[in-house]
């Protein structure tokens, strides 16, 4: 069963001397039910925006975009509040998520309160047991931003995001920014969650090793465009010269490590 399906998604920027940009062009992707799909591609490529444009944070230009087969190219706000419950996104800097006066108990309990799903004193306890369920304590509910570490803070994202039990989430480089003896870490606790709650995830990152390790299928999106598609267990066998380009360079390295050490 398929949970996302874009059909044709395109989005074009003009400026004022009346130039067009076009962030995507005609992609075609789709997630199935607790499927991890990986969206890779270097900076510029449309990936981001692709992602905005599923969170309704931008617009498309043209093209569909189907939610459990259901058109939400267009939503209104209480129709977006509805999605919301069943989508979730989670940035590449925890920060931007985080008013810095706002501690993380607060920060934790809004969604439960906002939706109406259960009272003040419910959510905090809620908020304690997911929490826990990334491996943190209840004492964080005490603490600000500026008292967290980055893989601390991404951690609290995480656990905010599957509060909400969604059916889809989308991870934009939610790694990226963490120290490198944090991305594994985080990349470990996704998995261990998606395993146990069965959600769907569209996992974007810049990194085709990282897609190869944990995604089912990968789109190689390059200028706005999706130039291949790769399934589990031959993501080496890539059609376009791109992809090929990508995978000769993390061969090179490869070797490259291997003769250093």
């Amino acid at each position: 069963m398929k949970i996302l399906e874009t059909k044709d998604l395109c989005k074009i920027y003009g400026d004022d001397a009346g130039n067009e940009l076009h962030a995507l062009k005609n992609v075609n992707i789709h997630a199935s039910k607790g499927e991890i799909v990986g969206i890779v591609g270097e900076s510029g490529c449309g990936k981001s925006t692709f992602a905005n444009i599923i969170a309704c944070i931008t617009k498309s230009t043209s093209g569909k975009i189907l939610f459990n087969n259901e058109d939400i190219t267009h939503l209104n706000y209480k129709e977006r509040r509805d999605y919301y419950k069943s989508f979730q996104m989670v940035f590449q800097s925890p920060l931007d998520t985080f008013s810095p006066k706002m501690k993380v108990e607060r920060y934790m309990i809004e969604p439960s309160l906002n939706f109406k799903l259960m009272d003040k004193k419910s959510a905090k306890e809620y908020a304690k047991e997911l929490l826990a369920t990334v491996g943190l304590s209840e004492g964080y509910m005490k603490k600000y931003p500026s008292e967290l570490s980055g893989g601390e803070l991404q951690r609290v994202v995480i656990a905010r995001a599957i509060g909400l039990k969604p059916e889809l989430m989308i991870f934009d480089e939610c790694t990226s920014a963490l120290d490198v003896s944090i991305q594994q870490k985080i990349i470990n606790l996704i998995i261990e969650l998606q395993k146990e709650k069965g959600f769907t995830i569209m996992f974007i990152t810049h990194n085709l090793v990282l897609a190869e390790n944990i995604c089912d299928r990968i789109y190689v999106m390059k200028s706005g465009e999706v130039v291949d598609v790769l399934n589990k267990g031959d993501f080496r066998n890539a059609s376009h010269p791109y992809t090929k380009n990508l995978i000769d360079s993390i061969f090179t390295i490869e070797k490259l490590k291997e003769k250093a050490s």
